[in-house]
């Protein structure tokens, strides 16, 4: 009796298991077979009919299959090429099947399937005839094709893989030869076979199934002369079709440089300089800021500190470093006090002192430095130099205009990515480049802190300041590799080469007149005094004695005209004999807690001022 239960209870285990294992079977979506028969033309196209019968179970396969056949590939010197790909007929189980392609960077998508009916589970054999040209390989001694039969991104598995090649007639066995691989994009398996079917076109089948993103190439050499090579002017001229985006990118280089230069040649080129003398005063009683917006040409975030630090010198404003390591701008204690210019006054009566320099006043240092700009603008531009905007503006339009038009005319659907990737580089880039100057003077800020509880208090905020900014460089890196891989490294070099010419030409536009020719002259001349050593200057004239209340009087000048560290170095002798530490600089004009032997000395501390202003600048 017992011995009669145990054996029911056994047959019931295996019918159940037997039952899972054939519902397993049937859920289980795969290929089970994949055929290629490939035709090669006598004038080297394609005809390429695969043959694809798969279990479908409505989980991936709910409404029919997809192919994806390349188009694109890599050509040489990192150039592209284009495959042309022509759908003749798409059927399921013999019978006409509906069907659309959707054109994707580097391939086309074939969707087999009605949009609204939906497959019920079972198997289905698929067949997908298309043309194809450009896929053979020409050598010396043999012409090749080589193949990937089934691609290698499938989502299942397929149990048998097989493909049959018929060349063009007059093919001589014996010297027809064929290869293989299976696995992954790549790989060398040898999981196959290959020989001759009875009509004796190569044959390859594998001998394994294959996985989940594993496929099967074929290699199949063949005599020369059977599909005659390409002429080398076809060769190129299928380069410059295949990679039209370069050639466009190109011409609209060389448009935009012919375009900046005849306008450069038109408006652009300064007048001669003049004889450049040592002076020992600001030529024609400009401002520290003035001087700098005339001998730049323009506007920058130097005219603001320089304006800063010209009403401090002028005694209408002390600039301090509290014990806490932040500037802050506060009333000055000085007994005379010269006339502030139009500009500094503008800059200073939107500071309304006492103010920190930090990010929290962020938008009052805004208007003060566009206070500062319109003021200087409305005093020297056209009088002193001219910038030419108009014409920048148009050179940067045109740059614009003409490298969508390359982005345009790449190959395939990557044209609209390759557009989006440029214009998204092109703001990106922007947004990195001030990023990445914040981070670059939090730690020039924290360099140049001497006491070791500022720098270790510095440093931690400029590591803080890296780390957020490390995700947005890597984006920057990330979007210059997609937009390599889209449009290749050639198309990034004419990218970079549009940027560089803007930004040179930018420069190179702007023009003193001649007025401002002889005053860039005299600024020069000013400069050569503040940054070289008197022994060194070649004139008999005397210059001033070096006095705290000189260095004071000229620093905002050589602040504005890049020589802080020199004129410093001045004045390194003559702070430290007149005593000027802690207790006895409580009257002076710039500072009011002997900042500049604090600091490590003059010129480090003049150097100190533009970096101690980067954070409410920014």
């Amino acid at each position: 009796m017992g011995h009669h239960f145990m054996t029911a209870k056994r047959l019931a285990f295996a019918a159940m298991a037997l039952g899972l294992a054939c519902a397993a079977a049937r859920g289980d979506e795969r290929i089970l077979r994949y055929h290629s028969d490939i035709e090669v033309h006598s004038d080297g196209w394609l005809t390429v009919t695969e043959t694809i019968r798969v279990r479908a179970e409505g989980k991936e396969i709910q409404r029919g299959i997809y192919r994806d056949i390349p188009t694109v590939f890599r050509g040489m010197a990192y150039t592209l090429d284009a495959r042309p790909v022509k759908i003749v007929r798409v059927l399921r189980d013999g019978a006409p099947e509906a069907y659309h392609c959707k054109e994707e960077s580097d391939f086309l998508r074939v969707y087999a399937g009605r949009e609204n009916v939906l497959l019920q589970p079972g198997v289905y054999t698929y067949t997908i005839t298309y043309r194809t040209d450009g896929q053979l390989r020409f050598f010396s001694d043999h012409d090749e094709l080589y193949w990937n039969v089934t691609g290698n991104f499938w989502s299942f598995p397929i149990d048998s893989a097989s493909a049959t090649v018929t060349l063009p007639a007059g093919a001589d066995r014996a010297k027809v030869k064929t290869e293989a691989y299976t696995g992954l994009a790549g790989g060398k398996g040898k999981d196959w076979r290959a020989g001759f079917d009875a009509s004796g076109r190569p044959t390859v089948v594998t001998t394994a199934p294959l996985a989940k993103g594993e496929g099967l190439t074929v290699v199949v050499s063949f005599p020369k002369n059977l599909v005659p090579a390409p002429t080398p002017m076809k060769m190129l001229l299928d380069a410059l079709f295949d990679n039209a985006h370069l050639a466009v990118g190109l011409a609209a280089l060389l448009a935009v440089l012919a375009y900046y230069f005849a306008a450069w040649w038109r408006v652009g080129r300064d007048p001669a300089e003049g004889l450049i003398v040592p002076l020992f005063e600001p030529p024609e009683n400009l401002s520290a800021a003035a001087v700098r917006f005339v001998w730049k040409l323009g506007f920058d975030r130097v005219c603001f500190v320089a304006a800063v630090v010209g009403a401090a010198a002028k005694g209408h404003v002390a600039i301090e470093e509290p014990a806490g390591g932040e500037y802050r701008l506060g009333p000055s204690r000085a007994q005379k006090r010269r006339p502030l210019c139009e500009e500094e006054r503008l800059a200073l009566e939107k500071l309304s002192p006492p103010i920190e320099v930090k990010q929290a006043n962020h938008a009052k240092f805004q208007a003060a430095i566009k206070a500062l700009k319109k003021a200087l603008s409305a005093a020297y531009e056209k009088r002193l130099f001219v910038a030419n905007r108009a014409l920048l503006i148009v050179g940067v339009v045109l740059s614009a205009g003409l490298l969508a038009a390359a982005a345009l005319a790449a190959p395939g659907a990557r044209k609209i990515a390759l557009l989006f990737i440029l214009v998204w580089l092109t703001g990106w880039s922007f947004a990195v480049t001030m990023l990445g100057r914040q981070v670059v003077a939090a730690w020039r800020d924290a360099k140049r802190r001497s006491e070791i509880g500022k720098k270790l208090g510095r440093s931690v905020a400029a590591v803080m300041l890296t780390a957020f900014a490390l995700p947005f460089f890597a984006g920057e890196v990330a979007g210059l590799v997609f937009a390599a891989i889209l449009g290749g490294p050639w198309m990034m070099g004419v990218f970079a080469g549009l940027i560089v010419l803007n930004v040179m030409f930018y420069h190179l536009l702007k023009a003193p007149t001649v007025e401002g020719r002889a005053v860039l002259d005299r600024i020069e001349g000013f400069r050569m005094y503040l940054a070289t050593a008197e022994a060194d200057l070649l004139n008999a004239a005397t210059p001033p004695e070096k006095t705290p209340e000189l260095f004071e009087r000229y620093l905002p000048y050589a602040i504005a005209l890049g020589v802080e560290n020199e004129w410093g170095a001045k004045f390194e002798g003559v702070l430290a004999a007149a005593g000027r530490d802690a207790a006895a600089a409580r009257d002076a004009t710039l500072w009011s807690a002997g900042a500049v032997l604090a600091a490590g000395g003059a010129g480090a501390f003049a150097s100190s001022l533009g970096t101690g202003f980067s954070g409410a600048l920014s």
